[in-house]
């Protein structure tokens, strides 16, 4: 009986690491914002250019769910437009893999819209506003699980001075940043980043002063003992050439939030003939996962088991001992 006792606790030990607790889901998200304006927005004098350049922008989510039953889905659409505020170019993309009519598994998107106003030529506004979010929920059967989103856009614009002397004009923007994890359950894990930037490259020194026209609002808030949440910002442009906001979340088994808004001026000298380059990034990306856990019984664990109880059986008798 000591026997039988034996075996049934030590196989109900070695099966307890194949069952993890049910429902479990992370999810991820970003939803930021990077505007500008050029001299007030208004037509700009004779003697400054302000010049688009060039324009990249890339983005990619992947989704997986190794269940047999998976089912796989991928969209994406691009329109071309940037005109103004009602008439954005937009690229979408979307991509899943679930199960159970769609309530379990790995989804994730991103919507990036921008504009560009220009006006006699010259660049006089630019905005960007980019959402992502990666989901992997399991409540039924655990699987491996993923979902992830990139996006980058890279803006480059130029300001050159034609005038004989030094002149100075004002960029005004703001720079918006929510960012999110959240995650529920054992071998869940999420985590999101984002960066606003701008970076200004001269041949000169940089002539360039910076100013809060709003307060800067900062909130970070994480619960659990493997949640953190941070957002950081450079304004020091005159000595590193950035502008930026930096923010970053991550959780396992809690929840860390970010909001952050900056609504800034910068003060922009060129001298004589001087042409600043300023490069314009929104980039962002987010992730969640479910993954198995690290140790695992095979079946051969269960076989070495089962020769260990007979051979102890085979050294001294088994047997069952009645008073």
């Amino acid at each position: 009986m000591k026997i039988l006792i034996f075996t049934a606790t030590i196989l109900n030990f070695a099966w307890c690491n194949f069952v993890i607790a049910l429902p479990i889901s992370a999810f991820s998200g970003v939803d930021v914002s990077n505007n500008f304006v050029v001299a007030g927005g208004v037509p700009l004098p004779p003697e400054l250019d302000s010049r688009f350049t060039a324009g990249v922008f890339s983005d990619f989510g992947e989704s997986e769910l190794n269940a047999p039953d998976a089912i796989p889905f991928e969209d994406s659409a691009v329109t071309i437009a940037g005109f103004n505020e009602a008439n954005p170019t937009i690229y979408y993309q979307t991509s899943s893999a679930t199960r159970n009519l769609g309530v379990e598994g790995a989804v994730t998107s991103s919507n990036h819209s921008l504009y560009t106003i220009r006006q006699s030529s010259d660049v006089t506004e630019h905005a960007e506003s980019s959402e992502a979010s990666s989901l992997a929920s399991l409540s039924s059967e655990v699987y491996e699980t993923l979902a992830s989103s990139f996006v980058n856009s890279t803006r480059r614009f130029s300001f050159t001075n034609n005038d004989q002397n030094a002149i100075t004009f004002a960029l005004q923007g703001i720079f918006e940043m929510n960012i999110f994890s959240l995650a529920s359950g054992a071998n869940a894990f999420t985590e999101s980043f984002a960066l606003l930037d701008l970076f200004f490259e001269s041949s000169n020194s940089l002539d360039i002063q910076f100013a809060d026209i709003e307060p800067f609002i900062l909130n970070e808030d994480s619960d659990g003992a493997e949640s953190m949440v941070s957002i950081d910002r450079e304004i020091n442009v005159a000595n590193t050439g950035h502008l930026s906001m930096t923010g970053y979340a991550s959780a396992s088994d809690g929840d860390a939030f970010g909001t952050s808004r900056m609504a800034y001026v910068l003060g922009i000298t060129l001298q004589a003939g001087e042409t600043i380059t300023m490069a314009q990034r929104t980039r962002h990306t987010t992730l969640a996962e479910i993954n198995l856990p690290a140790q695992v019984s095979s079946p051969a664990t269960f076989t070495l088991i089962l020769l260990g109880i007979i051979g102890l059986c085979a050294r001294r008798p088994c047997k069952d001992t009645y008073g």
